[in-house]
């Protein structure tokens, strides 16, 4: 694996020139970046040898960065943030996959707990228009004349912070900026007649990478199918961070809990677990208030976690449907008043209702063919503490009122999108209606 891969070079303090990461799981990816940009550059050198864009970036600007000399250190770092340039309708957009989009970025990290690595941070701040940025710190950092203005990202427990990138140099004074990746730019425009003429295109920057720069592309969705992946994973390392199963999160947060000095008790991380998202930012959130709430006690209970955790949408839509499910409608209103003092949208609330109604659906009719929750779980792709309450709901349920249930979420949902019914009533109506059993 990938992530085996990056582990074990990391540990070896050994850097590439170009990483490329993606995937759902952003507070992993901020972890490693963290953990590349230690290894990159140097505390007092972060304000001139790191640069960082965000959203799309004019590839000039990439390019100076990344041929300029470090400073202070053997080594600069340049990171590319949700640039899109791995989607296909950004690829069209920009020429055929050739050019890269950008601004400024920084993220934050405090401590992933995931295979017994940990780390702490401090504040988090940008630098804009390929001139400055960077990680950990807290200040801010001004670009270069001419560039676009500096955007603070800050967020408590951030291991990336401030810090500015000089996007030119030495190399650039002895070289005219983007010589040779022009002359490519112009060649690619000609068979492709997509690029202005003289435009630098990404695989030039690639390709010309000094050994002297390490570039990191952070992206939340891909293309496997570009080209331009292939040519960076070919280049490079491409890691994949994909939402960690269940049993990954509960080792992670029972051993930040231990580092805390703090122990669930029987029964009550099961309960944290199923009433938190599936990121690991937002359970490492709801983790960080519960383990401020509990001051000098040891033991956390399951009231603790109540008193102090704001529920996912999820959790509250499962136990409105617990609820629906026990024919107890009262409790089932107080719910949706619930979610209601929350602001959560009324359609919103409608579609979750609809989703579940329909994976109660699909789990009866497994069930109705003899299979066993284990099978549907992994079959369905589940967390499987949401998994069991739907088991335990489904088998409460029949087909034919789970057919009628979702039946009246169309039809409450074609009134409010036809002005024949506000949507907090229609919403109201669809909860009171519901019948399962």
């Amino acid at each position: 694996m990938s992530l085996d891969v990056l582990k074990r070079e990391l540990k070896e303090n050994t850097i590439r020139r170009l990483y490329l990461f993606y995937g759902p799981e952003a507070y992993l990816a901020r972890h490693y970046a963290g953990e590349i940009e230690k290894r990159a550059v140097s505390e007092f050198a972060k304000t001139v040898s790191l640069t960082v864009f965000e959203g799309r970036p004019d590839l000039e600007s990439v390019y100076e960065a990344c041929q300029a000399y470090p400073l202070f250190g053997d080594r600069r770092m340049v990171v590319l943030k949700d640039s899109g340039l791995l989607k296909p309708s950004q690829r069209a957009r920009a020429g055929g996959g050739d050019q890269v989009g950008g601004g400024d970025q920084a993220g934050d990290e405090s401590e992933s707990g995931e295979n017994g690595e940990s780390g702490d941070g401090g504040g988090g701040s940008s630098g804009g228009g390929g001139s400055a940025g960077g990680y950990g710190g807290g200040a801010v950092a001004a670009g270069d004349a001419g560039n676009s203005a500096v955007a603070n990202v800050a967020g408590p427990g951030s291991a990336y912070g401030s810090g500015g990138g000089i996007a030119g140099g030495a190399r650039a004074a002895k070289k005219p900026a983007g010589a040779s990746a022009r002359a490519r730019g112009s060649a690619g425009a000609a068979a492709k007649g997509a690029a202005r003429p003289g435009a630098i295109t990404f695989e030039a920057i690639v390709s010309e990478l000094p050994d002297t720069t390490c570039l990191l592309i952070v992206e939340k969705d891909v293309d496997k199918r570009l080209k331009l992946y292939s040519l960076i994973s070919k280049a490079g390392l491409a890691v994949e961070f994909p939402l960690q199963k269940p049993p990954e999160l509960e080792r992670w947060v029972a051993n930040i809990a231990e580092r805390s000095g703090k122990r669930f008790e029987r029964g009550a991380q099961a309960y944290f677990m199923e009433k938190s998202e599936d990121d690991m930012t937002a359970i490492k959130s709801e983790l960080d208030k519960l383990l401020m709430f509990m001051g000098e006690r040891s033991r956390i209970t399951m009231g603790d976690i109540a008193a102090v955790c704001s529920f996912s949408l999820k959790a509250r839509i499962f136990d409105l449907m617990d609820a629906v499910v026990a024919g107890q409608k009262l409790k089932a209103m107080a719910e949706l008043r619930a979610l209601a003092e929350q602001k959560e949208p009324a359609i919103r609330i409608m579609s979750m209702l609809s989703g579940h109604l329909a994976l109660l659906r699909h789990m009866k009719a497994m069930s109705l063919r003899g299979m066993q929750l284990g099978e549907i779980t992994e079959l369905m792709k589940l967390n499987p503490y949401r998994a069991k309450i739907l088991w335990r709901q489904c088998r409460r349920c029949q087909p034919a009122s789970l057919d009628d249930a979702m039946k009246k979420c169309y039809n409450q949902d074609l009134a409010v999108k036809s002005g024949r019914l506000d949507k907090d009533a229609a919403l109201e109506l669809l909860v009171a209606s519901l019948r399962l059993t």
